[in-house]
């Protein structure tokens, strides 16, 4: 290390290297410092507190509207999907109405083709005999 800090040139022949051995130990030497100041000054606690309330404040109202449309785009959706299920059942009964219409209307027609059958029938025999 003590080459490194006192080139060779430097030393005094013959002093084995006193002069050197000083400018090392000087190196290392305590002075006093000048007191820095950092260029902006830190905001004082209550500033801080302030800011922070500040700010949760902001994020409570942001986080409430945020809300508020998701609540109202939900009841949106759930009117819609009443709406939707409403038709759907509506047009369900409306569906069953005609196929009990059409149940019961061939059921009417095949017994009036039954009984008009019968008499067609009878009436062949009767004009046979």
């Amino acid at each position: 290390m003590h080459g490194t800090l006192c080139p060779i040139t430097e030393a005094v022949p013959g002093t084995s290297y006193d002069v050197c051995a000083s400018r090392v130990n000087d190196a290392y030497a305590t002075e006093p410092m000048c007191v820095v100041l950092p260029s902006t000054q830190l905001p004082r606690e209550e500033e801080v507190y302030s800011a922070f309330e500040q700010a949760l404040s902001d994020r409570q109202v942001a986080l409430h509207q945020k809300l508020q449309r998701l609540s109202s785009a939900q009841i949106t959706t759930q009117l819609k999907h009443t709406l939707t299920h409403q038709r759907e059942h509506s047009q369900r009964s409306i569906t069953l109405q005609r196929a009990w219409r059409l149940a019961i209307l061939s059921g009417i027609f095949a017994f009036i083709f039954t009984l008009l059958g019968f008499d067609l029938f009878g009436i062949l025999l009767l004009l046979l005999k």
